[in-house]
């Protein structure tokens, strides 16, 4: 099937759009967001999908919000020798209108409109496949489901070596046998549910035998484990007196080993306390040498001190007696740079008057040049606004009148023509218009349509058109109407006129680009605004300036005197600020010096008072501690701290020695191994009685139970389950052999469909990707499972979103080349959005060779990424 023409309105936000398809080749639908391209691209499904009376979803979205109209879609399109327009109109004035152009012209309406129309798609296209092999925007970069699409199975059986015969019934035998699989196994392999629940029934009743089984070698066991428990008892009783008398034994030596670690602990607080007490002792005797070495050094600073006071304080009284100086020079050159500044500030603002004034009339003057620009500028656009050509459309029109004369030539030339020659002066009708015919000179009319020619009185003459040059006839009207279009969209009557208005549009580019550089050149340092600010500000306050500017010396008369008194006021002001400098300086100087000798003074008498205060705390302090204990005294409370301490640790170290004699860890080890043994064989004795009471009360319940006559009938249910078992498994294993046999030969079958369908996508991507490019075929489901380049294998998942994109629009295109004839329009809906320059490039070559065997459809609001297509019909939309 090829599309024509496609008409939509009410449709969604779109209140009317049209394009027309070129027959052959791409079809470039192109335009701005919300423009309606995705809404003409959606309409041709919603068309044969649903009826004009559906209340779906997908139908009442298509109502314009806050409008009560019936959204409508129109369709022109060639299906084989067909040629048909079909149109719906939904929700509102519901309608489905069928009108077949060729090879008859027939008229339908309604339930049959729709149903002829479902007929004449499905005989000429394959619906799998034209959706597969359109991409809906954001969906570039996935792969289509192309496995079991008929045309493309049949072109895959003949690239193969088939005949191109696909019926489909080898899919539908495995289908079969498959579900027949698939009652016994899961889809990867595992025992199903039947055959996992029969083995289980089977373990079920075979492990209740085996417990019955258990149960009774159990009960014969416990008869042997009770008499054995019994003689076990009796030894036991014998072996815990003997191990009673060895744990008393090891007591008493325990005993003996603890007292001796008391005397230990006990020796080592006496050793603690005597060694605190001359710990003590020497502390206070190291605390007297302190003192009296600090009453030494304190009292040979204070002294040092002393010695530098003098000096100090008469160096202070001279650099005071400097310091007053430098203050009074200091402020009479003050007073003097003051005076200058002021002076100085003044005639400044004297020459920034007359600045001023020079400003004010160079800003009014870039005012008026920016306001006569702006003024043609606006006349500039207003007539971009109503002038829609471009050079492009004239070229276009130019084009487009040039086709239509060629085809209005051909048409003239290939239908047949009356020639009228009248024998004498007279009158003849042609088409109810008088022609006067001279005698002798033949008249030429082609016949487009039917004639009617009629000599008063004489004879009537019906010349029948026929169906001379039915396409050739549609060429030009189709021609026209694109012509037509094209003048409309200009605004213009005709190609001279469309000149005349390119020419006012290109004049008017031109005053609004000269605009822009008269306004850089005005406004280059301030916006329009700021600019009329600073005129009404300088106007406002200029011509007060004489008046208010007081009479601290004469104003200048002019911009040049007034410069220059300026500069002479600027340099007596510098004058004076260098005297000021230099005497504030050396003020600085004296002051800094003098108040550091003031500094050193105050600081060493601080110094002085502060060592006094010190060699005063620590002579009290060395004779108050003399009092209370003499130096003497302290040198003998250290010797009899010291003894005492030698007598502690003498008596310690002999008890240390007698423990150590004991070997007091042994002793605790064989001491407690012999209570755990005690306890072990207690524990033992305990658990032997324990059981011994309980295989007894067992074997009294077993033996009530029959438990021998409940394994008789296990044994039997485990053989009936076994046998059902073995029976299911039978099945089972036949579905399995004739699942793996069919789908082996499915598969040989699939693996001979990769390999052209491999070298296809190949010869394309390598147009994209280079030489080096490979793909590997899923023989399954025949998709792209990973590319290969520079030797360089990459899972198709892994890939950057660019190259999916790329390489699943390579897959479409190969797909749609091996289907041939076969191939549906091939519609795009904003692909490429992640696709690079370079790659943009390639992939228009390979558009343009899938255009070259089927029509391709692309919509895009970037039109750039499609520059690289070759020929191709551009529609603009508004």
């Amino acid at each position: 099937m090829k599309l024509v023409r496609l008409r939509i309105a009410n449709f969604r936000g779109v209140r009317k759009a049209e394009v027309n398809f070129a027959g052959q080749g791409v079809t470039l639908v192109q335009g701005s967001n919300e423009t309606g391209k995705t809404s003409l691209k959606d309409s041709i499904r919603l068309l044969f999908k649903y009826k004009d009376n559906s209340a779906h979803a997908d139908i009442r979205d298509l109502r314009p919000v806050g409008e009560d109209v019936g959204p409508e879609i129109e369709l022109e399109a060639r299906a084989g020798d067909l040629w048909f327009v079909y149109r719906k109109v939904f929700l509102k004035d519901r309608k489905t209108e069928l009108r077949l152009l060729g090879p008859e012209e027939k008229r339908l309406a309604g339930t049959p409109a729709h149903e002829e129309a479902e007929r004449i798609l499905n005989e000429s296209l394959d619906r799998d496949l034209w959706d597969a092999l359109g991409v809906d925007q954001g969906e570039g970069a996935l792969q289509p489901d192309l496995a079991g699409c008929k045309p493309l199975m049949e072109a895959l059986d003949r690239a193969s070596g088939g005949g191109g015969a696909y019926d489909g019934l080898a899919e539908s035998l495995f289908g079969k046998v498959r579900q027949e699989y698939l009652k016994y196994y899961t889809p990867t392999g595992k025992e199903g549910r039947d055959l996992v629940l029969s083995a289980a029934t089977f373990e079920r009743v075979a492990f209740s035998e085996r417990t019955l089984g258990e149960a009774v070698r159990a009960l014969e066991d416990q008869a042997a484990r009770t008499e054995n428990l019994r003689k076990t008892l009796v030894d036991m009783h014998g072996r815990r007196a003997e191990l009673s008398k060895e744990r008393d034994r090891r007591r008493a030596e325990l005993d003996i080993v603890e007292r001796l670690e008391r005397e230990i602990a006990d020796g080592g607080l006496e050793l603690m306390a005597a060694a605190g007490q001359l710990a003590a002792a020497e502390r206070l005797i190291r605390e007297r040498d302190r003192l009296i070495g600090e009453e030494k050094g304190i009292a040979e600073e204070l002294d040092a001190v002393n010695g530098t006071l003098a000096p100090i304080a008469a160096k202070a009284s001279d650099s005071e007696a400097r310091l007053g100086a430098a203050r009074s020079r200091l402020e009479e050159t003050k007073t003097a740079r003051d005076l200058a500044d002021l002076t100085f500030r003044l005639r400044h603002r004297d020459s920034e008057y007359y600045d001023d004034l020079l400003r004010l009339d160079s800003m009014k003057k870039r005012k008026t040049r920016f306001d006569e620009s702006l003024r043609r500028a606006e006349i500039a656009a207003e007539e971009l606004d109503r002038n829609p050509v471009t050079r492009e459309l004239v070229e276009r029109i130019a084009k487009g009148e040039l086709e239509v004369a060629k085809l209005e030539g051909r048409l003239e030339a290939e239908n047949p023509r009356v020639r009228v020659r009248g024998l004498g002066d007279g009158r003849i009708v042609l088409n109810g218009e008088d022609v006067i015919a001279p005698a002798g000179e033949p008249l030429v009319y082609p016949v487009r349509g039917d004639m009617r020619i009629v000599v008063p009185g004489k004879v009537e003459i019906v010349v029948e058109a026929g169906t001379v040059s039915p396409d050739l006839a549609k060429t030009l009207e189709n021609a026209g109407i694109e012509l037509a279009a094209l003048l409309a969209a200009g605004r213009v009557s005709g190609l001279e006129a469309a000149y005349a208005a390119l020419d006012r549009r290109e004049k008017a580019v031109a005053a609004l680009a000269n605009h822009d550089q008269i306004a850089a050149e005005c406004l280059a340092d301030l916006s329009y605004g700021e600019l009329t600010a600073r005129i009404e500000s300088l106007e406002k306050t200029l011509p007060a300036y004489p008046e208010n500017r007081g009479d601290l010396c004469e104003m200048a008369s002019g911009l040049d005197a007034a410069r220059k008194a300026r500069d002479e006021a600027e340099k007596e002001f510098r004058d004076t600020d260098l005297e000021y400098v230099k005497a504030r300086d050396a003020h600085d100087s004296a002051r800094e010096s003098h108040e550091t000798l003031r500094r050193s003074q105050v600081d060493g008498v601080a110094e002085a008072g502060v060592l006094r205060k010190r060699l005063d705390r620590i002579v009290e302090r060395l004779n108050a501690a003399r009092a209370e204990v003499p130096d003497e005294t302290l040198e003998d409370a250290f010797r009899a701290a010291e003894d005492k301490a030698k007598r502690h640790d003498d008596r310690l170290k002999a008890r240390t020695a007698s423990l150590a004699e004991k070997d007091p860890e042994n002793v605790r080890l064989l001491f407690n191994t012999s209570v755990e043994s005690l306890d072990s064989l207690l524990e033992r004795q305990k658990a032997a009685e324990k059981e011994l009471v309980g295989l007894e009360s067992a074997m009294e319940a077993t033996g009530d139970r029959g438990v021998f006559e409940e394994l008789q009938e296990a044994a039997a249910a485990t053989e009936t389950a076994r046998l059902a078992d073995r029976a299911l498994r039978r099945r089972a294993e036949a579905a399995r052999l004739l699942h793996e046999t069919v789908a082996r030969h499915r598969d040989r079958m699939r693996k001979r469909y990769v390999l052209p369908l491999k070298n296809e996508v190949e010869r394309l991507g390598r147009m994209i990707f280079g030489s080096t490019f490979k793909v590997t075929i899923d023989d399954a489901d025949l998709s792209i499972t990973d590319r290969t380049l520079e030797g360089r294998t990459v899972a198709f998942r892994q890939l950057s979103g660019g190259a999916k994109e790329q390489l699943a629009l390579v897959y479409r295109a190969a797909c749609s080349t091996m289907a041939g004839v076969a191939a549906p329009p091939v519609i795009l809906d904003d692909a490429l959005g992640y696709t690079d320059p370079q790659r943009l490039l390639a992939m228009g070559a390979v558009l343009a060779k899938v255009a070259r065997e089927t029509q391709v459809v692309i919509f895009t609001c970037i039109p750039d990424r499609y520059r690289n297509i070759g020929d191709a019909r551009i529609v603009e939309l508004p």
